[in-house]
């Protein structure tokens, strides 16, 4: 696996993602431009915050858009709602994720809500879109100043133990509760949001810490990472393509030996005949089958043959976008 050309030197150059006008001539995604800003406009804002559900993710698609108007007004409120949540600290910058929000079992460890440090769901991926925002000129002093704020306090929840200092979530009068390795939660993610948004602003000392945090991560023991299946969301290609992305913008060999060794494991899991193309996905429920056939992208077949082709190919792989793990 090398180091693919755009990577190893800096930012790499991507094509803004735009849709493709119709036999009209009239751009089939204006419709949902709209839609989006209207939806923007609520204030305060009650939904999640989060890349999976709610602002985050409306970003990263209004930036996408990018220039169009209404992708630019979609993104600007975004980062104005953002603010509206944001909580001030002494250590930073925060967003909580309310127990209303929270599926029920959840709710029962965390009654009062949480402060979340996974990238699917947490402040993690507000780094990445903020430093997005901050790069492409939108709301740039708001968007730097809540993004300052949000790596301080994250750098602030580092634990004692190299690879897993970043816990689930934190929460009042609930013992931190660690974290899986994987894209989702776990330090590869925050490493992994730490260096794309260090690369966007220049911000050297993000760099670092990120760098830090990936070398600790290449020295777990796979054994000890808690991977059940395969899948990109939290299994061992999701791992690999982590340490593959950190390597190719840090070209930190361990790092890059990780990878390797984590798309062996992932390799090693296929079970020709079952799940799709051989891979099942690991889905536990309380007394039901833990095993899938799952096609998807998070958990599925699609983001393992993704993770193995942007590990084959010098393409940029920007399919990885919407994961926060590159960016325009």
């Amino acid at each position: 696996m090398g180091r693919g050309p755009g990577l190893a030197g800096g930012r790499p150059a991507f094509a803004p993602a735009s849709g493709a006008p119709g036999a009209d001539g009239e751009d089939p995604c204006s419709e949902i431009d709209r839609a989006l800003a209207a939806y923007l406009e609520r204030s305060p804002w009650t939904d999640s915050y989060d890349l999976v559900t709610g602002l985050v993710g409306i970003g990263v698609y209004a930036l996408g858009r990018l220039p169009r108007p209404e992708a630019r007004a979609g993104a600007e409120r975004v980062v104005l709602r953002l603010g509206e949540l944001a909580e001030e600290t002494p250590e930073g910058i925060t967003w909580r994720t309310g127990p209303e929000q929270l599926a029920v079992r959840e709710r029962e460890h965390f009654p009062d809500g949480y402060y979340n440090l996974g990238v699917a769901h947490g402040v993690p991926g507000v780094i990445v879109l903020l430093a997005r925002c901050v790069a492409a000129g939108v709301e740039t002093k708001r968007a730097a100043r809540l993004l300052e704020g949000a790596v301080a306090w994250v750098l602030a929840r580092r634990g004692p133990e190299p690879g897993r200092r970043f816990p689930f979530a934190i929460a009042p009068r609930v013992p931190p509760k660690p974290a899986r390795t994987a894209w989702c939660y776990g330090d590869p993610g925050v490493a992994a949001a730490l260096t794309l948004a260090a690369s966007l602003t220049g911000e050297a000392s993000w760099a670092r810490a990120a760098a830090t945090h990936a070398i600790e991560v290449s020295s777990l023991e796979p054994e000890s990472c808690g991977v059940e299946d395969a899948g990109l969301c939290h299994g061992a290609m999701g791992l690999a393509h982590v340490c593959h992305r950190l390597y190719r913008w840090t070209g930190i060999e361990p790092v890059r030996q990780a990878s390797r060794r984590w798309f062996e494991i992932g390799l090693g899991m296929r079970q020709p005949g079952t799940g799709v193309a051989g891979f099942p996905a690991f889905i536990p429920e309380e007394g039901g089958q833990p095993w899938a056939a799952d096609p998807g992208l998070l958990g599925g077949a699609a983001g393992v043959a993704l993770a193995l082709l942007a590990a084959t190919d010098h393409l940029e792989p920007t399919w990885d976008i919407p994961l926060l793990l590159s960016a325009p």
